[in-house]
């Protein structure tokens, strides 16, 4: 019998939906009681959902005003995407080049290309959320892979943001199409060692988006 997900686990996948959904808007209050209630089960699941959705970033809590959904300015936005292009483009040039040198085999790359087939499913099928989950799974296993344990230590450090982030930008500033076609053009580059290519199409896709904030966020 499989291990069924805690009360806990509901809670917070279905709070993040909202969140990622926008039914929970940036700024707005949680409520534990509405939230145990619309969720039909008690507050302690909610507030550990709500918890764990701290540590992540995604709600903050202001002292003597309660719990909201973290609003996110365009700098901060700006800021995260220009730190994740520069790390990952780094990032994709090492592991292009651990491939070139024989340091690591092309079928370590396969759980990548299942990934960008998810995201292919999830974009024809109009599924955001899978597709936001799918794609934090692509950039987790590109972290493994790297063999530059500082530049890993690093990224490990502020994945929260990432997260964070995409969660936020996603619906609105995110061509899902179009990234699905960076993550398979960074694929074909990995795979034959290209590591200045690999390198371009990681910040490429960072920077687009990064410019699309600077000119529509408000």
């Amino acid at each position: 019998m499989e291990n069924q997900p805690s009360l806990t686990t509901i809670a917070y996948e279905k709070i993040k939906e909202q969140i990622l959904n926008q039914a929970l808007l940036p700024g707005s209050a949680i409520g534990e009681i509405e939230l145990a209630k619309q969720l039909k089960m008690s507050r302690t699941p909610v507030r550990d959902a709500v918890k764990r959705l701290e540590s992540e970033g995604l709600v903050e809590v202001i002292p003597r005003k309660g719990t909201f959904i973290r609003h996110l300015t365009a700098t901060e936005l700006i800021m995260c995407y220009e730190v994740t292009e520069g790390l990952e483009g780094m990032l994709a040039y090492r592991i292009a080049a651990q491939i070139k040198e024989g340091l690591l085999q092309p079928e370590s790359l396969k759980p990548l290309s299942s990934f960008i087939e998810e995201m292919d499913r999830c974009y024809a099928e109009n599924e955001t959320r899978l597709w936001v989950m799918s794609d934090e799974k692509f950039h987790q296993e590109l972290y493994s892979l790297c063999d530059n344990t500082i530049l890993k230590e690093y990224i490990e450090k502020i994945k929260t943001q990432f997260n964070c982030v995409s969660w936020f930008i996603t619906p609105k500033y995110v061509d899902r199409r179009l990234s699905n076609e960076e993550h398979k053009e960074l694929y074909a580059s990995l795979m034959v060692g290209d590591s200045e290519n690999a390198r371009q199409v990681a910040q490429k896709q960072r920077a687009r988006i990064r410019n699309e904030i600077k000119k529509n966020y408000t």
